[in-house]
């Protein structure tokens, strides 16, 4: 007796591999500021499932050693991704305990090749990475971006997501405003300042936020933060402004 055949579900046809097209739960901005002997990173803790604030105590600044810390924007699971590949490298230097550890323009460098080779797979990683550190053979601070595509820059000021359009623009406006270099003191002020601005700007952005300090003393991460933005009706605010 023959049995009746049915055909499977199209779903169990399909053939090859998918990629990320979308990421689900994201970060938003990272800010980095170089001052007169080290850099700051900042980020907040918001790990948003599209426009949902989802999760709310999520850390995206990481200390990697005493030279090196990053902070992710875009993909938290390519983040966590990354993450623990990074932790295995500083694992391995651990046990070799030859006194060398990777600086911070080694770890741009790396991640620049990671990211253009998923790149070249039509497989991104869906993030921007701020890197900062000290170099401690120039002597230097060291920050630095890697985006989705394998392009990589260093400079004074770098913002991510919509930190590019908000934070940016008056971090450059301090540096130029002094015709120098800050003070830590006075980049903290203008982080702060820029933390504010994104927490009123962008939906994406949440009000706590943590600070890594890099320095030649090493990599301090500090307590959460929060903003203090004080909402006005729109009345005030046109009353303000003529002031």
């Amino acid at each position: 007796m023959l049995m009746d055949f049915e055909a499977p579900p199209s779903f169990m046809m399909e053939d090859g591999k998918s990629h990320t097209l979308m990421p689900t739960v994201t970060g938003s901005s990272v800010l980095g500021l170089k001052y007169d002997k080290g850099v700051l990173l900042a980020a907040d803790k918001l790990g948003s499932y599209g426009s949902m604030a989802k999760l709310r105590d999520v850390t995206r600044l990481h200390k990697i050693n005493d030279n090196v810390a990053i902070g992710f924007s875009g993909d938290l699971a390519d983040a966590q991704f990354l993450t623990k590949i990074i932790n295995s490298f500083v694992l391995d230097d651990q046990i070799a305990a030859d006194g060398v550890s990777m600086s911070p323009n080694a770890m741009l460098n790396w991640l620049t090749r990671v990211y253009y080779n998923r790149r070249s797979k039509i497989d991104p990683l869906w993030n921007q990475v701020v890197v900062a550190g000290f170099d401690k053979n120039s002597n230097q601070p060291v920050l630095g971006c890697v985006n989705l595509l394998g392009y990589s820059w260093q400079d004074s000021v770098i913002g991510t997501g919509f930190g590019a359009h908000f934070g940016l623009p008056y971090m450059r406006k301090s540096l130029d405003a002094k015709k120098g270099p800050l003070t830590l003191e006075e980049a903290y002020a203008v982080i702060r300042k820029c933390m504010e601005t994104l927490y009123a700007r962008d939906a994406r952005s949440w009000r706590e936020y943590e600070i890594i300090k890099c320095d030649a003393a090493g990599i301090v991460k500090s307590d959460p933060q929060t903003v203090s933005v004080v909402w006005k009706p729109y009345a005030d605010y046109q009353q303000d402004r003529k002031h």
